[in-house]
C-alpha cells in the first residue's frame, strides 16, 4: 500500500509537471514564433531594406546549412572510422583465430565493418532539409523586385516551416520519453529504486526536449526580430521636431535626426 502511495505521488507530481510545460508550450506561438502574414516589400521600404532582409534571410539559411554539412560529415566519418576499427578486429581475431567459434567472432567483425563502411556513404551522399532548403533558395533569381520578392516569400516560407517542423518533432521526443519514464515505474520488475532510476532519466530529457528550443526555432526567432527591426525603419531616416517653453520666456526648438 505504501509503495502504491508512493507511485501516486510521482504520477501527480508528473501530471503538474507536464501541464506547466503543455501550457508554456502552447504559449509560445503567441509569442511570435511563427507569423502569418509576411511583410517585406511595401511602398515606404528602401531598395537598402530589401538588400538588407534578403541578406539576413540568406545567413540564416546558409547558417543552418553549413552546421547540417558539418554534422553529417562528422556522423558520416564516424561510421567510417567504426567500419575500420572494427574490420581491423575482425581481421586479427581470425590471424590469431585457434578454433571455430573465434573464427565466426572474427567474421562477424568483418561483417560489421563491412557494414559500418558501407553505411558511412549515406551521410556523405544524402543531403539535410536545412541544405536542400539553402540550395533551392541561393538558386532563385534576385534581379528585379519581383523576383525579390518570390525569393524572400520562399526562403521565408521554407524557413518557418522548418522551424514549425523541429517543434513538433521535438515535442513529440518528449512526450514519448516522459511515456517512458511513466511506464518504466509500472513494468520494470526490480528494486524501488531501479524503478526511479528508470523513471527519472526519461522524464528529465523529455522535460528539456520540452523546454529547450531547436537552434532552427531559435534562429527563426532571432531571424524576425532582426527584420522586424530592419523594417520598422521605414525610410532609412526620420526627423523629429520638438518645442518647449522657456521658463524666462520664448520657446525652444529642436530637430533631430535619426537613422
Amino acid at each position: 500500500m505504501k509503495k502504491f502511495g508512493s507511485y501516486i505521488h510521482i504520477g501527480l507530481i508528473t501530471l503538474l509537471i507536464l501541464s506547466i510545460l503543455f501550457t508554456e508550450i502552447k504559449a509560445q506561438p503567441a509569442a511570435g514564433l511563427f507569423t502569418e502574414s509576411r511583410v517585406f516589400v511595401q511602398d515606404n521600404v528602401t531598395k537598402n531594406q530589401e538588400a538588407k532582409t534578403l541578406g539576413l534571410l540568406n545567413a540564416s539559411l546558409k547558417s543552418l546549412s553549413d552546421k547540417a554539412l558539418r554534422n553529417r560529415r562528422i556522423g558520416g566519418y564516424v561510421l567510417l572510422g567504426l567500419g575500420i576499427g572494427t574490420g581491423i578486429g575482425g581481421a586479427a581475431v581470425l590471424a590469431s583465430a585457434g578454433d571455430n567459434d573465434a573464427r565466426t567472432v572474427g567474421y562477424a567483425l568483418l561483417g560489421g565493418g563491412l557494414l559500418f563502411g558501407g553505411l558511412s556513404v549515406l551521410p556523405f551522399k544524402i543531403a539535410s532539409e536545412q541544405e536542400l532548403i539553402y540550395r533551392e533558395f541561393s538558386d532563385l533569381p534576385a534581379d528585379n523586385s519581383d523576383q525579390v520578392r518570390q525569393k524572400f516569400y520562399y526562403g521565408e516560407r521554407r524557413f518557418e516551416e522548418l522551424a514549425q517542423k523541429k517543434r513538433k518533432q521535438r515535442i513529440i521526443s518528449g512526450c514519448v520519453s516522459i511515456a517512458t519514464g511513466l511506464t518504466s515505474l509500472f513494468y520494470v520488475d526490480d528494486t524501488d529504486e531501479t524503478r526511479i532510476g528508470a523513471f527519472t532519466g526519461p522524464l528529465i530529457g523529455g522535460i528539456m526536449a520540452l523546454i529547450v528550443k531547436s537552434d532552427e526555432e531559435r534562429r527563426f526567432e532571432t531571424y524576425q526580430r532582426a527584420k522586424e527591426d530592419i523594417i520598422g525603419h521605414n525610410n532609412g531616416k526620420k526627423i523629429y521636431f520638438g518645442i518647449a517653453p522657456i521658463i524666462e520666456g520664448g520657446i525652444l526648438t529642436t530637430i533631430q535626426v535619426r537613422f
